[in-house]
């Protein structure tokens, strides 16, 4: 498999850590780029990480440009891992979650991957 191959599928596979990508916006390094909006507009959600996602995607058009700019980012590493995710259970089943052992895995199928997964591995440019 070629290099830009590995990275993309390298890519795609740490994404997958990132579907609550909203939540992950402000939490864990306690400085996240959408703290502030999430304490500001979020401030009387209970319910965990994806209820106070849900009310910053309610929120979008008064966010940050900073937090925004994450927002976008999380959904396009999103997207990915969503278009290879049977893939990933149908070729890398005993795989269970590591990264590692995913990317190899999609790496040894490469002619196996469905259309949509290959093209959401391509670098993007």
């Amino acid at each position: 498999m070629n290099t830009s191959l590995r990275l993309a599928a390298a890519m795609l596979v740490s994404s997958a850590f990132w579907l609550a990508a909203p939540s992950f916006a402000f939490e864990g390094h306690g400085d996240g780029a959408c703290k502030a909006d999430a304490e500001k507009l979020c401030s009387d959600v209970s319910g965990g990480r994806r209820a106070i996602g849900e009310c910053l995607h309610q929120h979008q058009s008064d966010l940050s440009a900073e937090c925004q700019a994450k927002l976008e980012k999380f959904a396009k590493h999103r997207e990915r891992f969503m278009a290879c995710h049977d893939d990933v259970k149908k070729l890398c089943g005993d795989a269970g979650h590591d990264r590692d052992e995913i990317r190899d895995c999609l790496s040894e199928h490469e002619s196996e991957l469905s259309d949509g997964c290959r093209v959401a591995m391509k670098p993007q440019s």
